[in-house]
C-alpha cells in the first residue's frame, strides 16, 4: 500500500511495494481534479516528485483488502488548525467529486471476469453508511442506519462530521480514539470516497458504450519508441505517463489529448485547431472540443504543463 500524507485519498495498493508505489505515481493525474476542487491545483502541480518518507508493516488488512488501517508516525497527535482545514478542504473535494461520478455514471456497473460486483446505487450506499455508522463514531457522532442516504441526510451527516472532527481536534470530545488518529481518519475517509468513486467510473457503461479508439493508442505507442512510460485506464480511454505524469492519452471521447508545454499552447492550438481541455463543473471527464491534429507526437509533449485536447486528423 502507497499513500499520500499531504494530500488525503491519493492512496493505491497493490501486491508489492513497488507495484503500489508505481500505481500511485499512475494517479497523480487522476488525483488532481481533488486538489483543483480544493484550490490547491497550483500547490499540487508544485509538488514535485513522490519522496518515500517511510516504509512499515500494516495491518492484516493491508495484505488482505490493500487498505492503509494503520496511522504513519506523521499522523500522530492533535493537528494544528491550519492542517485541519487543509485536510477538511480536501476531504469535502473528494465527496464534491463522488457526488459528480454517482451522477453521470451508468445504474448498471461493468461486471467482473465471473460475472459479479455491485452496481452503482450498491456502491454509494456502501461508501455513504461505511462513513456515516463506522467512521463518524470515531469521532463521538452516532448516527442512525440510513440517516445519510437521502440528499439532505446525507448533507447533514457531512456537515456533523466535519464539526466533530472540529470539535475532537480541540479536545471537547471526551471519548479518544485507540489506534486511529484524526490526521489518519481524514485521510482514511478520503480514501475510501476516491477508491469507490474511481471504482464507479472503471466500470462505467457510458464510458464503455464509446471505447478509444485502439488504432490511436498503437499508434502512440509506436511513436513513443524507447521512451520509458506506462499505461493507466483514465478519461474512459488509455494514457500513457512518463514518470508518473500523463502525456498523451487516446480518449473515450474520441481522439487524444496531449499535455503541452504552457508556452507554446497558444501556438499548438492556432496551428492544429485543437482546443484546451475542458473540466466538468465538478469532476475529471474532459470535454473534448472538435479539432485536428495529425497523429504525431508534437515536441511540446512533456511531463508537466497544461492540458491541451484534440482529434487526429486523416491518416
Amino acid at each position: 500500500m502507497a499513500f499520500s500524507i499531504d494530500w488525503p485519498g491519493w492512496s493505491r495498493g497493490a501486491k508489492t511495494a513497488e507495484l503500489a508505489l508505481e500505481t500511485l505515481k499512475a494517479y497523480r493525474e487522476r488525483y488532481r481534479p481533488i486538489a483543483a476542487l480544493a484550490g490547491m491545483a497550483r500547490e499540487f502541480d508544485a509538488a514535485g516528485r513522490i519522496r518515500i518518507v517511510e516504509d512499515k508493516v500494516g495491518t492484516g488488512s493491508t495484505d488482505f483488502w490493500g487498505i492503509p488501517f494503520a496511522p504513519s508516525t506523521f499522523e500522530q497527535g492533535p493537528m494544528s488548525e491550519a492542517d485541519l482545514e487543509r485536510g477538511i478542504a480536501l476531504l469535502q473535494a473528494c465527496w464534491t467529486f463522488f457526488d459528480d461520478v454517482a451522477e453521470r455514471v451508468s445504474p448498471e456497473m461493468r461486471k467482473g471476469p465471473r460475472g459479479g460486483g455491485r452496481e452503482r446505487d450498491e456502491i454509494i450506499r456502501h461508501a455513504i453508511r461505511t462513513e456515516s455508522l463506522d467512521f463518524a463514531k470515531q469521532v463521538g457522532l452516532r448516527e442512525t442506519d440510513g440517516a445519510a442516504l437521502t440528499p439532505a441526510g446525507l448533507r447533514q451527516h457531512r456537515k456533523a462530521y466535519v464539526e466533530a472532527m472540529r470539535a475532537y481536534n480541540e479536545g471537547r470530545i471526551e471519548r479518544r480514539m485507540r489506534s486511529w488518529t484524526l490526521p489518519f481518519l481524514i485521510r482514511h475517509s478520503a480514501f475510501h470516497t476516491l477508491d469507490h468513486a474511481w471504482e464507479m467510473e472503471d466500470k462505467d457503461l457510458t464510458v464503455a458504450a464509446v471505447a478509444y479508439d485502439e488504432d490511436v493508442a498503437d499508434r502512440i505507442r509506436e511513436l513513443m519508441g524507447r521512451t520509458r512510460f506506462t499505461e493507466q485506464r483514465m478519461f474512459g480511454g488509455v494514457a500513457f505517463l512518463i514518470g508518473g505524469n500523463m502525456a498523451i492519452a487516446a480518449s473515450g471521447h474520441g481522439g487524444f489529448l496531449v499535455r503541452g508545454d504552457p508556452a507554446r499552447s497558444e501556438d499548438g492550438r492556432a496551428k492544429t485547431g485543437a482546443q484546451p481541455m475542458v473540466m466538468r463543473r465538478r469532476g475529471s471527464t474532459p470535454t473534448l472540443n472538435s479539432g485536428r491534429w495529425p497523429l504525431r507526437l508534437p515536441s511540446c509533449v512533456q511531463a508537466s504543463g497544461r492540458f491541451c485536447c484534440c482529434t487526429p486528423g486523416p491518416s
